[in-house]
């Protein structure tokens, strides 16, 4: 469920970022946040409860915490395993900084039509999401993951070829909404994986890697943009090459087929 949110709100957030904007300026979407961020503030202070039974509770100060990181990032498989997650992350952020010069300014759609499938594409994501719990007691999640990182990478070379070849706009519709969907998939695969290989440490675990996930996906998207905005070969070769490394690292994990990590 989390995978599934944390997924779907990139893509959702420029299509309610657009119906805000036709009721205020830009500066009004900065009030907006500055609404949403007191609201939680407020749910993290009064309505949301530490679930954690305090036996299993970590203690120490801040300099123990920090400790805690620098072992992780010490560990050379920890590292890996984060940053081949955080390059599906740039994957998507790759998507997200050019979808809308590829739909609108290249093929032309209209501003409803695209709001529609970037919403279409949000829906890709969460079924993505709930797919790998139907295979979870057959299926171990590293096979899974290696698995559709490979059907992922086949999908983007399929987009990059396809602007060699016809450069349609239904096929790169379903090319794209097969990707985002396979994106949903691996978001609770590495997810899962990254937060089981440790329950003492697990926030500076969660913390490594939401940094590597944002990290990663905020540079991509300025890095697609470096390469051109009047096709859609950039965008798909950013997603391929963000899914070919992040397969080269999650293989050279070396992770048991029958168990995971």
């Amino acid at each position: 469920m989390l995978s599934a949110v944390n997924g779907i709100f990139p893509v959702l957030s420029p299509v309610l970022g657009g119906i805000i904007i036709q009721f205020t300026n830009w500066q009004g979407i900065f009030v907006v946040l500055a609404i949403i961020g007191l609201i939680v503030v407020i749910a993290l202070f009064g309505g949301i409860k530490e679930t954690l039974p305090p036996t299993e509770r970590s203690t120490g100060d801040v300099l123990s915490t920090i400790n805690s990181i620098g072992d992780l990032i010490k560990n050379g498989r920890f590292l890996r395993l984060i940053i081949s997650a955080g390059l599906v992350t740039g994957g998507l952020f790759s998507y997200i900084s050019a979808s809308s010069f590829v739909f609108q300014n290249y093929f032309h759609m209209s501003v409803q039509s695209f709001s529609f499938l970037y919403a279409l594409n949000g829906i890709g994501i969460a079924i993505g999401s709930v797919i790998p719990g139907f295979f979870a007691s057959r299926i171990s999640e590293a096979k899974q993951t290696k698995t559709v990182l490979i059907t992922t990478l086949i999908t983007a070379f399929i987009l990059i070829g396809s602007w060699y070849s016809f450069r349609s706009l239904s096929v790169v519709i379903v090319l794209v909404f097969l990707i985002v969907t396979q994106f949903g998939i691996l978001f609770t695969l590495t997810t899962s994986i990254v937060m089981n290989m440790g329950s003492h440490n697990s926030g500076s675990i969660s913390a490594l890697f939401g940094l590597a996930q944002n990290g990663i996906g905020s540079l991509m998207s300025p890095i697609v943009g470096l390469f051109g905005i009047a096709t859609y070969l950039p965008m798909a070769a950013a997603i391929t090459a963000c899914i070919l490394l992040s397969l080269i690292l999650f293989s050279s994990l070396k992770i048991s087929e029958n168990q995971n990590i």
